[in-house]
């Protein structure tokens, strides 16, 4: 191993385990690569979560695929509006004189309002169909 400059020697079968009270720590990308991270914090409701999608995965695949695909849906879905909701927020504050009298940021609020309600019925659709 080289620490610095200097080369170290080290017995093949040295392993470090490295333990946290953080319920939910955060390491780059590049230590998820090198190391095997164990979550011990797992509930029973996760549990039971994690078993079960691993039967409907066996015995329904496209069961299965469908689940994943809302969930997908659903964090993309949180995206956009996010993104509407910064967007509102952006025009709002580059906005000159009267707001009620800005044509661009009345059509933003509309298209804002139709997608926003868009989305939050497919996530209630996708909550009756998850379950």
């Amino acid at each position: 191993i080289n620490i610095g400059d200097k080369t170290i020697p080290y017995n093949e079968n040295f392993k470090l385990f490295m333990t946290t009270t953080n319920p939910n720590p955060h390491y780059p990308p590049e230590t998820f690569v090198k190391v095997t991270i164990i979550n011990f914090a797992i509930t029973r409701q996760g549990l039971e979560e994690q078993m079960l999608a691993i039967i409907v995965a066996l015995e329904n695949p496209q069961l299965e695929q469908k689940k994943n695909d809302i969930v997908k849906k659903n964090a993309q879905d949180k995206r956009d509006l996010r993104k509407i909701e910064d967007d509102i927020l952006q025009s709002l504050t580059e906005s000159k004189g009267d707001i009620l009298m800005d044509e661009k940021l009345i059509g933003q609020l509309s298209h804002s309002k139709k997608m926003s309600k868009e989305i939050n019925e497919r996530v209630e659709v996708s909550k009756v169909t998850e379950k």
